[in-house]
């Protein structure tokens, strides 16, 4: 705008001052969004992270903008400002933290191995597997191959390096193992205890050799579930099934309902006479005393 003692006037176009960064946030992951703070960022049409170039960016207002982290993304670069008032790059580097986006195979034996997959990986020095760390088979930016390790247990994934740590938002499933069931002697309809290791995600506890599953049941927590002993359930082992595997613990012996009898004849008779008795749950195994 220029004015003198006979008015104003206004350009038609804009002058633009240079971009200026005082501040940004300087840890992320690929997807995250970015706040930037500095001036003159109103006319900014790109952002650079190294050589990798974003337009994904919202210019708030003149000192506030922000900027979602594109892949691809070095680990460590500075950010690079464009705009027709002209360039600024920043002093300090953006750090890119490490990101989980899936793994595969969910689940397996030690000695398995699995591919992570995600961002920034390529800072990852450890990987492991329900609190059991493991060194990576090989790393790139984008995938980490893993070796499960002896006594990995069910759980997130978590990987971690120099540049941050991540975990999975699925878990990956051990086999399970089964240590203890009590109490070991059980009626229809009681519940009984499953304790061992890896017991989360259970889809089945079963009951003697026909494996009767139990209707009801509660995976407590990784090391316990509750299940009520179903009708019809023999005395036998019992088994549980996880996405990790099988596993059986026992035996258990159950108890058939208490028999109640109604009446029997003859009511006298010598050494080997045959006599009738009627009731109810009078089924095997049963034991009967004169």
């Amino acid at each position: 705008t220029v004015t003198n003692n006979a008015g104003a006037t206004v350009t038609s176009g804009y002058f633009y001052l240079s971009p200026w960064v005082t501040a940004f946030t300087s840890r992320a992951r690929v997807g995250d969004t970015l706040t930037l703070s500095g001036r003159s960022f109103r006319a900014v049409s790109s952002v650079s992270f190294g050589s990798v170039v974003t337009t994904n960016l919202t210019v708030v207002s003149n000192t506030v903008m922000t900027v979602v982290v594109p892949p691809g993304a070095p680990l460590a670069a500075p950010l690079t400002l464009e705009s027709p008032g002209g360039r600024f790059i920043s002093v300090s580097n953006f750090v890119l933290m490490p990101r989980i986006t899936g793994f595969s195979p969910s689940n397996g034996a030690v000695g398995t191995l699995v591919t992570l997959s995600g961002s920034g990986l390529s800072s990852v020095t450890q990987v492991t597997f329900g609190g059991i760390p493991a060194t990576p088979v090989s790393v790139t930016a984008t995938q980490v191959t893993v070796k499960v390790p002896f006594g990995a247990g069910t759980g997130p994934v978590t990987i971690s390096g120099s540049f941050g740590s991540d975990e999975s938002q699925t878990l990956y499933y051990a086999p399970p193992q089964l240590t203890a069931i009590n109490p070991g002697l059980v009626k229809v309809g009681e519940t009984l205890t499953v304790s061992g290791t890896n017991l989360l995600g259970a889809s089945a506890v079963l009951f003697g050799t026909n494996r009767l599953p139990a209707k009801v049941f509660t995976v407590v927590d990784n090391r316990r579930i509750t299940a009520q002993v179903p009708e019809g359930a023999s005395s036998g082992w019992v088994w549980v099934v996880t996405p990790g595997g099988e596993a059986f613990g026992g035996p258990i012996s159950v108890q058939g309902p208490v028999p109640v009898i109604s009446g029997f004849s003859p009511a006298l008779g010598a050494v080997g006479t045959d006599v009738r008795i009627v009731g109810v749950d009078l089924g095997l195994p049963a034991t009967v005393r004169f």
